[in-house]
Parts: structure tokens; sequence; C-alpha cells
């Protein structure tokens, strides 16, 4: 007799499906994580997939996660790749004792790699509740983008997103018509 699960954060198990890319092409995803007593968590991920090209491609992934009380409340999260990138994440608790508030939380987003330098920062927020999930970022650049994406649960097991880039100095760029 068959044995039928129930998922129960439908949000965290798609996240994680996208986080590691595993609609990408990956053959082989091999995750390894470790949480501290204090509440930091530990990632170490390995990827095997295939390329464009029919070779393999081999990735590498260290990730850290942890947060502090400190100026509110902020959770932290930062990773590096063996292809250099390095990012750092932020979201801040600032807003939660505002009603009507609580559930917005302020961010902030650094990017680097290591041969060529800072690619930039991005600000904006996150919205999460039981049911919808936006997060919108603004690229601190000489050319602004805002990065919006939106999951909406409509049901139970049903889950509708959506993401758009759009360029703020030309917003009629990325329309089409």
């Amino acid at each position: 007799m068959a044995k039928f699960e129930c998922f129960k954060d439908l949000f965290s198990f798609n996240r994680c499906l996208m986080e590691d890319d595993f609609n990408d092409g990956q053959l082989y995803t091999v995750k390894l994580k470790n949480k501290t007593k204090g509440g930091q968590e530990f990632a170490t991920t390995v990827k095997v997939g295939n390329a464009k090209d029919g070779s393999h491609k081999l990735a590498f992934e260290e990730k850290v996660k942890g947060s502090h009380t400190e100026l509110g409340g902020f959770k932290f999260e930062g990773k590096i790749k063996n292809s250099g990138d390095v990012e750092s994440e932020a979201k801040f608790n600032w807003l939660k004792n505002i009603e009507g508030l609580e559930d917005l939380k302020p961010m902030v987003l650094y990017k680097l790699n290591t041969s060529s330098g800072f690619k930039g920062a991005d600000v904006g927020f996150e919205f999460e509740n039981k049911s919808v999930k936006t997060k919108n970022l603004v690229s601190a650049s000489s050319t602004p983008v805002l990065d919006h994406e939106l999951t909406v649960q409509t049901g139970y097991d049903v889950i509708v997103g959506e993401q758009h880039t759009v360029q703020l100095t030309d917003p009629a760029k990325d329309l089409k018509g």
C-alpha cells in the first residue's frame, strides 16, 4: 500500500528546488546541512549537471545563514561559489512592532566576484504572510533595475507566481506590444 506524504510548506519546498537549480539540467545534487546551537546554519552543495555542449559541469557552493537580535533583529545569508561569486543578503526586522508592517522586511543584497570585483548592491523589501510572498529589489547602479517576484498560494496545493525585471531609466523598453 502506498504511503502519501503531506507537504505542509509548499513555499519552502519550491524555494529549495529553485535554490538548487534543480530544473536547470542538474543530474545530481548533494547537500550537507549543519545547524549550530546558536541557530547558524552551514550548507555545502555539490551539483553535477549537463552543459549545453553535452559535457558534464560541476559546481560547488558553501552557504552560511544566521540571525541576530541587535538592531531590532536581522537575518543574514552568505554564499561563496567555485566560480568566484560571493553574495551576502541581510533582512531586517525593524518594522515588526508597527501594526500593519510586521510582515515587511527591508533588505540589502551585495554581490561581488573574486576575479572581476564588486558587482553592486540591491536594496528593497520582502513581504511574506500565510498566502503571499513578494520580493522587490532595486539595483543601486547607474542604470537601476527593479526585480519583482510574487508568489500567491491560492489553495491548499496551488501556488501561482510571477517574476519581472524592469529597467527604471526606460520602463517601456521591457514592454512588448
